[in-house]
């Protein structure tokens, strides 16, 4: 981390997390705030260090879950309907990263979020100066299939519709 870079920390990787750090790119990159119903106005001045930016979501990618019913009924989309972050050029382009874990607790007085990694199961910390909370809701079977990697989401929905007659 360069001295003076701040870092800005975005818990939950779904539709509001990924909306914030597209329009954060966008704005740092000099080009604007995004296309929004909320009239927005523009930043004065952009830091002269751009700021860290790292993702924090129990999932290895994005799960469209408007497109959740076509997931369940047509193998075909059910994979692409699952974009893993490292597949968004966005966020590879703008080095942006991802921390994949589960919150735990947070301490603002201190800037330091304790999450639970997806891997290992571990506690760890992370250090912000400026946290969005982008969790959203947890929807649950049979709404949004329950997984956290694409590979998983192939698996439960084969398995799921065993036994059905279409």
């Amino acid at each position: 981390m360069k001295q003076g870079q701040r870092h800005i920390l975005i818990v939950g990787g779904a539709y509001a997390g990924l909306s914030t750090v597209q329009n954060l790119i966008s704005i740092l990159n000099g080009k604007g705030c995004l296309a929004s119903p909320i009239p927005l106005s523009e930043p004065k001045t952009l830091p002269s260090i751009k700021p860290r930016i790292t993702i924090l979501d129990e999932r290895d990618g994005f799960f469209h879950t408007m497109g959740a019913p076509l997931a369940h009924s047509s193998s075909s989309y059910a994979s692409t309907a699952w974009k893993a972050f490292n597949e968004i050029p966005s966020l590879g382009d703008n080095g942006i990263s991802v921390l994949r874990g589960r919150a735990s607790s947070l301490n603002p007085a201190d800037k330091v979020l304790r999450f639970k990694e997806s891997a290992s199961g571990s506690e760890r910390e992370v250090e912000y100066d400026y946290l969005v909370a982008a969790t959203g809701l947890k929807r649950e079977w049979p709404v949004v299939l329950g997984s956290l990697t694409r590979r998983d989401i192939c698996l439960m929905r084969k398995g799921s519709l065993k036994g059905w007659k279409m």
